[in-house]
């Protein structure tokens, strides 16, 4: 990174280390709890035993006994519809609705590589190189819009603890949020022309 060897920077990445130890152990923790067992348990027994042939018929769960081959197209058909309807009026978009486009995306992803081998594999894998472009460019936009709220909490922490190094840490998140904004901004034009190219995508399915 560019950036590495500002001296900002260094206590910045300290401060992120400390921040990084808590969350671990906090995780950690949480794994070692009786509740987290309790749910694992729960969960593999219901898998065992196969617990969503209990519930009962309606509507939506008739769907989960039809052969797959009749279902995929329609569940892919609405995935990727959901993901073309979050893409208008993209250039307009604030980060969060940008955030639940890439979730539609991931979402219509996940489907297409589970269901994909029902379908022409050329044709599936066209598709997919084109949505992984899209979606490498929106990740990249949520990991800045995610460093924001990260940077927040190691202020907050910064703010708790009486760091002395405190103004040189405000520094140093100022400076790392203008680098990424200025790198956004430059992404930006490549971005909405992967938007254009998405939408106008020939369904396989």
């Amino acid at each position: 990174m560019r950036l590495s060897n500002r001296p900002e920077l260094q206590q910045l990445v300290s401060a992120a280390n400390r921040c990084n130890r808590a969350a671990l152990d906090d995780a950690k923790q949480a794994i070692l709890s009786e509740r987290y067992t309790d749910a694992m348990l729960r969960l593999l027994r219901w898998f065992a035993i196969r617990g969503w042939r209990d519930q009962p018929i309606s509507e939506n769960a008739i769907l989960l006994l039809a052969p797959i081959v009749s279902v995929a197209p329609s569940v892919l058909k609405r995935r990727y519809r959901k993901a073309r309807r979050r893409c208008k009026r993209f250039e307009q978009l604030a980060p969060a609705e940008r955030h639940r486009l890439r979730i539609a995306l991931k979402k219509l992803r996940y489907t297409i590589e589970f269901l994909g081998s029902l379908f022409d594999k050329h044709r599936v894998h066209a598709f997919l190189d084109r949505l992984k472009s899209l979606q490498d460019d929106l990740g990249h936009a949520n990991d800045i819009r995610i460093a924001y709220d990260l940077l927040e909490q190691i202020q907050q922490t910064r703010d708790q603890t009486r760091d002395h190094f405190a103004s040189t840490i405000d520094r140093a998140c100022g400076i790392l949020l203008g680098w990424h904004e200025r790198d956004l901004a430059d992404r930006e034009p490549l971005l909405r022309k992967h938007i254009k190219r998405f939408k106008r995508l020939d369904p396989f399915w």
